[in-house]
């Protein structure tokens, strides 16, 4: 009987392990000094270029790390800072630690990279 439910047990974990995905974690850091309100979405998307998932940061401040956690269908990340109407002119590839830091010299613009 203790054999069966050793088993059992075994069974059960094997099958919540196999079906988890793990997450891949990245930073965003803003190294712009700014005094006005601003809003920034942080866009996730997958290999297709379907956006997967929306993050936004509220009044970025210098030098502050924002963590986000993303699914393993995440390919790609593109931000968009909302009160300016601009996109960062790149394309950030999401692998697990990826550290994605905008300063002043960032280049922005009104379409879509």
């Amino acid at each position: 009987m203790k054999k069966v439910f050793n088993l059992v047990l075994v069974l059960v974990c094997l099958i919540t392990f196999s079906s988890c995905e793990f997450e891949k974690e990245y930073t965003v850091r803003s190294e712009v000094n700014s005094t006005a309100a601003v809003t920034v979405s942080v866009c996730e998307y997958n290999d297709k270029d379907e956006r997967v998932k929306v993050n936004t940061i509220e009044n970025p401040q210098k030098g502050q790390d924002y963590v986000f956690a993303a699914k393993p269908s995440v390919e790609k990340v593109k931000i968009y800072i909302n009160d300016l109407n601009k996109w960062v002119q790149q394309v950030f590839y999401i692998e697990d630690g990826t550290e994605i830091v905008i300063t002043g010299e960032t280049l922005v613009g009104y379409s879509e990279p």
